[in-house]
C-alpha cells in the first residue's frame, strides 16, 4: 500500500517530493484553505474530520498525475454535496459558490468539480468503463481517476467496518472488484493493487457493536463553538440593554 497523505503537511511534502513547482504549492495551499473553510465542523460517518477525506483523495490523485487541476478538484470534490449531509445546516451550491471557486482556483478546477458532481459512478459504471470496448476521452479519464480515488479513500483504514450494516457486512468477496478492474484497465496498477488490499483488509475486519458509528452518513456537529459564542455575546448585549432600561 502506498503512503497517502491525510494532513495538509503530508500533502505538501508529497508534492515537494514529486517535484511540483512553488506556484503549484501555493495553489495547493489556496485549495486546502478553501476546503477547510467549506468543511469546517463537518465529519464523515466514520467519525473523522471531513477534511481528512478530501486531503487523502487529492493525495491519491497526485500519485497518478502531475496535472494540478484534478488534484485541486479532488480536494474540493464534495463541495457541491455539502448540503445533503445528515444534520448539515449548509446550503446547496449557489452561483456565488461557483464563482468563489473560479476566483480562487480558476475555471478549469471549478469545471472539473462541477463535472465530477454530475458524473454518475458506481459498480455498474465502473464495469462499463472497464470494458475494452469503451474508451474514455481525456476528460472522462480524469473524472474516472478522481472517482476511483474517492472510492479508494472510502475504503482505506477498513472504514466500512466502522459503520453498522456497512457494505462489507454481507461478506460478498466480489464486492469492489469492478473498481479494481477499472483501475487496471486505465493502466493504474499501483492504484488497483492498493484498492485490492483495502478491500481485503475491510473484508477481514470485524469490530464490536459498541465501537461502531451511530451516523448513517456524514454529519455536522450541532453545538458549533462559533454559534455558542455568538449567542453568548448576544445574550450579554441583551442583558446590558435590560439593565440600562431598569436603571
Amino acid at each position: 500500500m502506498r503512503d497517502y497523505a491525510i494532513t495538509y503537511q503530508q500533502l505538501i511534502r508529497q508534492a515537494v517530493r514529486q517535484g511540483f513547482p512553488e506556484s503549484d504549492l501555493s495553489r495547493l495551499r489556496t485549495g486546502y484553505d478553501l476546503a477547510l473553510r467549506l468543511t469546517d465542523g463537518l465529519y464523515r460517518k466514520q467519525m473523522v474530520p471531513f477534511i481528512c477525506h478530501l486531503v487523502r483523495t487529492a493525495s491519491i490523485v497526485m500519485h497518478e498525475t502531475s496535472d494540478l487541476s484534478p488534484i485541486l478538484a479532488s480536494m474540493l470534490h464534495a463541495v457541491c454535496f455539502l448540503h445533503v449531509f445528515a444534520d448539515s445546516t449548509r446550503r446547496g451550491p449557489r452561483a456565488s459558490d461557483r464563482q468563489l471557486l473560479r476566483d480562487a482556483l480558476g475555471d478549469d478546477v471549478e469545471g472539473l468539480i462541477r463535472d465530477y458532481s454530475q458524473f454518475r459512478f458506481g459498480a455498474a459504471e465502473a464495469s462499463h468503463w472497464a470494458n475494452p470496448a469503451h474508451i474514455p476521452d481525456a476528460r472522462t479519464r480524469q473524472l474516472l481517476i478522481m472517482r476511483l480515488a474517492d472510492e479508494l479513500e472510502d475504503h482505506l483504514d477498513a472504514a466500512e467496518a466502522f459503520v453498522p450494516k456497512g457494505r462489507f457486512r454481507s461478506g460478498d468477496p466480489h464486492y469492489g472488484q469492478e473498481f479494481v478492474a477499472l483501475a487496471r484497465r486505465l493502466g493504474l496498477e499501483a492504484l488497483a493493487n492498493d484498492f485490492q488490499e483495502a478491500l481485503e483488509i475491510s473484508q477481514n475486519t470485524r469490530l464490536p457493536e459498541s465501537l461502531l458509528s451511530s451516523h448513517a452518513s456524514s454529519y455536522e456537529l450541532r453545538n458549533r463553538l462559533w454559534k455558542a459564542n455568538v449567542l453568548e455575546r448576544l445574550g450579554a448585549w441583551l442583558r446590558r440593554r435590560r439593565m440600562g432600561r431598569d436603571a
